[in-house]
Parts: C-alpha cells; structure tokens; sequence
C-alpha cells in the first residue's frame, strides 16, 4: 500500500490513468499516456558547491547543477535525472488544483503583475473565455493530458453563467427580505 495525490500514474490492470482533480476538489482517475508523473517546482535554494536544490510540490526535491529552471515550471524526472521541463510561460497548458476554477485545464496568457504583499495572479483560457486565479493554483502540464471532456462547451458555459446569475440573485433576495424584517417590526410597535 502507497499513498497517492494529485499527478500520480497509477497502473491497473496494464491501464494506466493519473490522478487529477474534479471541479469540486475531488480525486479524479483519467486515462493518461504518461510514463512519468509532473513533478511542479515550488522553489529553489542555493546549496553547497554552487549547486541548486529544486524543492517540488510533493515534498520530494533534486540537486542540479545548472540552474535552468524557474519557479512554477514543471519537470519530468527519470532515474534521478530531468528528462523534459514544461516552462511556465504564455501559451502553457495549465491544470488548476484549487480555487474556484479547480480541476480545469486552461492556456496561460499572461502573470498579472502585482503590488506590495499581494499574491501573484494570472490570466488564463477557458474554451473561449478568460479568467484570472492565483498563480500558486496553476500546474504546467503536458498538453496531452487534456481531453475533450476537460473542455468547456458553449452550453457548459452558459449554464454555469445562468446558475451562478441565479445563485447571486437568490443571495440579493435573501438579503432584501432581512433589510424588510426590522421594517416591519417598527411598524408592528406602532
């Protein structure tokens, strides 16, 4: 028995699927091609002999020698060793692992640029719309773990704008019904 989380291949029955997240936060098993799982850099330190230490967001870590990498970047590891780097940059395929948008895939477009202590953000793709989330919730993945079923329709769209036109709606009722309660209290006085 091993624990898995989020980007792990888990093979079964000669089927291997990765561990991804639905739009609720939930784990998620989908069908991959994947040998090797996506490891996401969270940061970097400086260690003896001029060497680089690139910590990931699993908690496991690797020494290099030449520092290549940036922060958000993500990297295919074999046998100890970097076999690919996706770089967090314009045009990447992003996943999103938190946040409102959990569980989406998306194209970065661009670092929003930030003041004093405020998080980074970013500006993303969704099918044909564009969103903005914290940039500590994208995860640079290979753009072959999108699927058609990860890509939001027209009608998927539309439907999450109706219900959330509802939902603010409902709240706005809510909250004009207990502004009435006091109202109607004074007047039952008099």
């Amino acid at each position: 028995k091993f624990p898995v989380g989020t980007m792990d291949i888990i093979e079964l029955d000669g089927h291997k699927q990765i561990m991804l997240l639905d739009h609720n936060g939930r784990i998620l098993l989908k069908d991959t091609s994947l040998e090797i799982k996506p490891l996401k850099i969270l940061n970097k330190s400086l260690i003896k002999g001029k060497k680089v230490q690139l910590n990931f967001y699993d908690g496991t870590n690797l020494i290099v020698d030449k520092d290549n990498y940036k922060t958000g970047d993500s990297v295919f590891i074999k046998d100890k060793k970097i076999t690919k780097t996706l770089k967090f940059e314009k045009g990447a395929t992003i996943f999103l692992t938190a946040g409102k948008h959990v569980g989406k895939f998306g194209i970065l477009e661009a670092e929003i640029p930030t003041t004093g202590s405020e998080e980074a953000r970013i500006l993303f793709d969704f099918g044909k719309q564009k969103y903005q989330t914290l940039k500590r919730y994208a995860f640079v993945v290979d753009p072959s773990m999108v699927s058609k079923d990860h890509k939001e329709t027209k009608e998927e769209h539309k439907e999450a704008k109706e219900i959330a036109h509802t939902e603010v709606n409902n709240a706005i009722h809510i909250e004009e019904k207990a502004d009435d309660r006091p109202k109607q209290a004074k007047k039952r006085q008099k």
